[in-house]
């Protein structure tokens, strides 16, 4: 609904104006206000009619009567078409823009001409009226703009456009122009954005604030969610009083055929809206003193005071709303070019969007920062009356397995969908638009390929960073935010903590999959374009079911910056470097208050002191003259929670290696399958889907492992998780060992083929099945099983509460660490071996060396890990069980 009713919007008043000759400019005036007043009827409509249908009928029904409407308007519209003036849309004003300041870029470095005939201009259809060409003359501000319509003199330009590649260099005086009034209509629509963020408060709490008053008129109940008719009822009365009355007596005095100008109009709406804003605190202040005067500041009562004192404020904004929102819409349409006039008033509708996005800031910023103030207060109270005494309502209902089914939430992970979104939107529009890209290559064997230009390689770029952004910012934030919403002091929820990190695991599979079977598929047969819109499509629905479990979700609010804490450590043990360390821990600092009530009634977490990095104790050191300070003295547990990353620092650091090992096996195995017989049941695998056999072995062996394997081995040890995390995580790497081991033993074996049929140099498949490595890939597939979980389980359990989320975030570094390794191993066992890697022909190459190379390494790393594994010291946490006498136990892993 909203992307059909965003496009209605957005098309609709130009598609109107259209119809209007541009020189009368009286009549278009009229049209945009009359196209206001019957989107106010149908607001009308929509608050009165539409809500009592929804409270007395039944959603059902109130969702037909809007079918319906919608379906009339279609009718309607369409009973027009032969009579419409169509403008046909010549080329994108986007892609001009876009040109235009990428040509500009380009001719730097030209001078700019004085006379502005001399720069690129086309005038042939000037006086052709049935084309409705326009021309605009050259402006003077943002000259550096110009430049790209300076005509280049060198021979090798091609200036009359015959060249595909001649628009990013030269573009015509119109099309910067365009570009220009785009810019100098940013800050016009920028300012009026807070409008619509009070709008947006009115909106919200005039309607919380009618529920409290006494809503009876003329013996008739008005609905809490009819209020909003108020200002509409009043623009219904304005606008024809602004449009037949104030215009022509405005015409006379000032001899606009508007009656003032299109940004006096806008001014005159931001300071009503002002004005209303000022108004509504005076009526809430006396609608607050009449619930404190009748003693109702707790009761659920009406108020004895008329809901139409509302009025004052309504009708205030809704002429501010009259007087801006015609004021834009007409103001881009009569500004914009032929070219860019539905794209403006589009773009004027974004002032509305981003205020209602702004509107949920402005109330976060201010709660935030007036928290503890008695007077200024919004939004976190159940009750609009009760300043003080209200709590927050806490559902127990909230959190569990409801809440992990609709883990893709928070607004971190929105953003982060949104940066995705935008990469994958880039990638598309450069896959399908090709003038974008290079062309194809002539001949691709012998690189007979035209290099991208610097232009196309940057949009490649910036799209691919940041899909790499996003996602980077989705799998740091989403396994903490899934298992934040287990609480780790319940038994119940503690042994399924670690299940949610089996099937978050079995979910990325599922995803991968999709990716390297259909996406692949879609990407080959049907074009890149078409890949890239799915990927869209999946991110967009990802973003869409996060919004759905937002109401479920417990969410940890983050008390300051983990890094910052860790900072301060080491700032104040170097500080306190002088001081001795006391023998016994209660003399170090800590929080002064009631532990048992700070962690009941906060979540806070107490750790306690260990013999490890005793040099980091000095931090907690009280100074005996006197001094403190955040970066003088840190809390034991701050120190602790320090100590905690630097333990865990040993652990990530020895799985990287595996991931190297990974990041070769998903390479080379892409290779060797590229060599071999790609044919099962008479479908060929294409190559870039060879990496679906080990998450194949993963979609089998994660539901094995959880509902299997896990109960037998809790039953035999009494570990909730059936095996520890760093055992989990030992048998990864072991199994990686092996895996590299059987991959060298595979390329043996394809090599042998190779030689016993004289196929060395041939480019033929060889007469080996792909599924030959099967066995590396399944192996590989139950590593990666253990060892990601074990350690997205282990940087989860260990860290602690204020740290989750960032050590969740820096066990996927092991990854990134892990594939840029590989390229510098590669590097080195070329240089060293002579070459074991450097022909073009795998058939030539010592790859099982290579991998028996790897499979010995990963041996050491393995030694290396178990001694780092041995070193490592589980946190020791103080959390309260409650008993009889009601005291604090000491519960160690």
């Amino acid at each position: 609904m909203a992307l059909g009713t965003g496009g209605v919007k957005a098309a609709l008043p130009a598609l109107g104006a259209d119809q209007f000759d541009p020189k009368k400019a009286k009549q278009l005036s009229t049209y945009f206000n009359w196209f206001i007043f019957s989107l106010t009827i149908g607001s009308i409509l929509g608050v009165t009619l539409v809500v009592w249908i929804s409270t007395d009928k039944g959603w059902d029904w109130a969702f037909a009567v809007c079918a319906i409407a919608l379906l009339l308007s279609i009718f309607f519209i369409s009973l027009g078409n032969p009579f419409y003036r169509n403008n046909l849309p010549k080329g994108s004003p986007l892609l001009r823009f876009l040109r235009v300041f990428v040509a500009s870029f380009r001719n730097r470095k030209l001078p700019i001409p004085e006379n502005a005939d001399e720069l690129h201009e086309i005038y042939q259809d000037k006086e052709d009226d049935n084309l409705h060409h326009e021309i605009l003359q050259r402006t003077d501000q943002f000259k550096f703009l110009d430049r790209a319509a300076v005509i280049r003199r060198t021979e090798d330009d091609d200036n009359d456009g015959s060249n595909s590649g001649s628009e990013w260099r030269v573009c015509t005086v119109t099309e910067v122009e365009e570009t220009k009034i785009l810019i100098r209509m940013l800050p016009i629509i920028l300012t009026t954005i807070f409008m619509n963020t009070c709008l947006a408060q009115l909106q919200t709490f005039s309607v919380q604030q009618s529920v409290t008053m006494d809503r009876d008129f003329i013996g008739f109940e008005i609905p809490g969610p009819s209020v909003p008719a108020i200002p509409l009822l009043f623009m219904f009365i304005l606008i024809p009083l602004y449009d037949r009355v104030f215009v022509p007596i405005a015409r006379r005095v000032t001899g606009i055929p508007t009656g003032i100008s299109h940004l006096q109009r806008i001014g005159i709406g931001l300071v009503l809206s002002a004005i209303s804003m000022t108004v509504a605190g005076f009526v809430e202040k006396k609608r607050r003193n009449v619930a404190i005067q009748h003693d109702m500041v707790e009761s659920q009562d009406a108020l004895p005071i008329s809901v139409f004192w509302l009025g004052y404020q309504y009708a205030i904004f809704g002429a501010a709303d009259m007087f801006t929102l015609v004021g834009m819409l007409e103001f881009f349409y009569a500004e914009s070019s032929a070219g860019m006039k539905v794209l403006s008033t589009a773009i004027s509708w974004c002032s509305l969007a981003f205020g209602y996005y702004l509107s949920s800031v402005v109330v976060e910023i201010v709660n935030k920062e007036t928290m503890n103030s008695r007077d200024f207060e919004v939004g976190s109270k159940s009750s609009i009356n009760d300043e003080t005494k209200n709590k927050a309502i806490i559902s127990k209902k909230q959190g569990g397995n409801r809440a992990a089914l609709f883990v893709y939430a928070t607004e971190g992970l929105e953003n982060m969908a949104f940066i995705a979104i935008a990469g994958y939107t880039l990638l598309l529009v450069q896959a399908h638009r090709s003038e974008l890209r290079p062309p194809k290559c002539v001949d691709n064997i012998n690189h007979q390929c035209v290099e991208a230009t610097t232009g196309e390689a940057s949009i490649l770029y910036v799209g691919l960073y940041l899909v790499a952004l996003g996602t980077g910012g989705i799998k740091a934030a989403l396994p903490s935010l899934g298992a934040d919403q287990f609480d780790e002091r319940d038994p119940k929820e503690s042994s399924q903590l670690s299940s949610f990190f089996n099937w978050f695991l079995f979910s990325l599979t599922i995803g991968a999959i999709f990716g390297v079977t259909v996406v692949v598929w879609i990407s080959t047969n049907k074009g890149w374009d078409r890949g890239f819109a799915v990927c869209l499509v999946a991110v967009f629905f990802a973003l869409l079911s996060l919004t759905f479990g937002k109401s479920l979700y417990r969410h940890n609010v983050p008390k300051g910056s983990p890094l910052l804490r860790f900072i301060r450590v080491f700032v104040a043990s170097i500080k306190n470097r002088k001081l001795p360390i006391p023998e016994n821990s209660d003399e170090l600092y800590e929080i002064g208050e009631d532990k048992e009530a700070a962690i009941l009634n906060n979540h806070q977490e107490f750790l306690q002191r260990t013999d490890q990095f005793k040099c980091l104790d000095r931090a907690a050191v009280i100074r005996t003259d006197g001094i403190t300070g955040k970066w003088r003295v840190c809390t034991v547990t701050e120190v602790e929670e320090t100590k905690i990353l630097v333990r865990m620092l040993p652990i990530i650091l020895s799985t990287v290696f595996m991931n190297t090992c990974l990041a070769q096996l998903q390479t080379f195995s892409v290779q060797q399958g590229t060599t071999m017989d790609t044919t099962i049941n008479g479908f060929e695998v294409p190559a870039a889907s060879i990496p679906v056999i080990p998450l194949l072995f993963m979609f089998i062996l994660i539901p094995i492992y959880d509902k299997i394997f896990v109960p037998i081995a809790r039953r035999i040890t009494g570990i909730p998780t059936g095996i520890r995390h760093l055992q989990r995580i030992g048998v990864g790497l072991v199994l990686s060992a092996i895996s590299m081991t059987v991959a060298g033993i595979v390329e043996k074996k394809r090599k042998n083929v190779a030689i016993e049929h004289g196929m060395v140099d041939s480019l033929a498949p060889l007469p080996i099945s792909l599924l030959w490595l099967g066995f590396q890939y399944a192996i590989f597939g139950a590593a990666d099983m253990f060892t990601l979980v074990g350690l997205l389980e282990f940087f989860y359990a260990e860290s602690s509460a204020g740290m989750k989320s960032l050590s969740t975030a820096i066990s996927w570094c092991s990854f990134a660490f892990g594939y840029y390794l590989s390229t510098v191993v590669v590097e080195i066992v070329n240089k060293v071996s002579g070459g074991w890697l450097a022909n073009n022909n795998l058939n030539r190459d010592k790859l099982e060396y290579f991998y028996w190379l790897l499979a010995g390494l990963s041996v050491v790393n393995f030694g290396v890990y178990v001694l780092c594994a041995s070193w490592y010291r589980y946190k020791k946490l103080e959390v309260p069980v409650v008993e009889k006498n009601d005291v604090l136990k000491e519960i160690k892993p």
